[in-house]
C-alpha cells in the first residue's frame, strides 16, 4: 500500500478463522513496524493499540481499524 506523507488512512480489517467466523479479540494488543520496503532498517511509524495506530472496535467479532495520521 503506499500512502503520501501527511496523508490520514483509516482501513478496516476483521479477524476470521478458517471457517470464516469471528476471532474474539478481547484483550489484544496489537504493534505493527511500517518501513518503505520489508528489508529497511528504518522505521517509518509504529502503530500499536497503545498509541491509537490499531483500535479495536468491535473485539467480541473480531473487528478493528489500522490509522495513519
Amino acid at each position: 500500500m503506499a500512502v503520501m506523507q501527511g496523508t490520514f488512512v483509516q482501513k478496516y480489517i476483521n479477524i476470521k478463522d478458517s471457517n470464516d467466523a469471528p476471532i474474539d479479540i478481547t484483550g489484544w494488543t496489537l504493534r505493527a513496524s511500517l518501513r518503505r520496503v520489508p528489508t529497511a532498517p528504518d522505521v517509518l511509524a509504529e502503530l500499536t493499540t497503545e498509541n491509537g495506530g490499531f483500535v479495536l472496535i468491535d473485539e467480541p467479532n473480531g473487528r478493528l481499524a489500522f490509522v495513519l495520521d
